[in-house]
C-alpha cells in the first residue's frame, strides 16, 4: 500500500518525471498533470493526500491553481515548488493555502521530509477527531 497519493504539477516534463520517480521511489503513488487547468480536472474526479504543483506555469499559475484548489477542497495540503527566490512570493503561497514552500533545484531530502511532516500533522489531527 502506497504511503500516499500525491498530484504532482509541473508544466515541464523534466520536473514532472523527476518528481514522479523521486517519490514512486519513496513509497508513494504518483500521477502528474501538465498544468493547473488539468490538475483541476483530475481533481474533480480523484483524491489526493498532497499536491505538489510548480509556482511559474502558463495558463493557471501555482498561486491560483492553490486558491481554486482551496476552494473546492479547503483540507487539502499543498506543496509550492519553485525556481523563484522570493520571499514576497514564498509568503502569499503560504496565504493562498500552501503548506509548505520549496526551492528547485530541490534536495530529494527536503521534498520527501515535507511529505512526511504534512502526514504526520494529517494523521494527528485525524485521530485528535476521531477522539474527541
Amino acid at each position: 500500500m502506497p504511503k500516499a497519493r500525491v498530484l504532482a504539477v509541473d508544466d515541464q516534463r523534466y520536473f514532472r518525471e523527476l518528481i514522479e520517480g523521486l517519490l514512486t521511489e519513496e513509497g508513494y503513488e504518483v500521477q502528474t498533470a501538465s498544468s493547473g487547468e488539468e490538475a483541476l480536472h483530475i481533481l474533480e474526479r480523484e483524491d489526493f493526500e498532497i499536491v505538489v504543483t510548480d509556482l511559474v506555469m502558463p495558463g493557471i499559475d501555482g498561486s491560483q491553481l492553490v486558491a481554486r484548489i482551496k476552494e473546492r477542497i479547503p483540507d487539502q495540503e499543498i506543496v509550492m515548488v519553485t525556481g523563484v527566490v522570493d520571499v514576497k512570493t514564498a509568503v502569499e503561497a503560504m496565504k493562498q493555502g500552501a503548506t509548505d514552500y520549496i526551492l528547485k533545484p530541490f534536495d530529494r531530502k527536503i521534498l520527501v521530509r515535507s511529505l512526511e511532516k504534512i502526514l504526520q500533522r494529517r494523521r494527528l489531527r485525524d485521530e485528535h477527531a476521531r477522539l474527541m
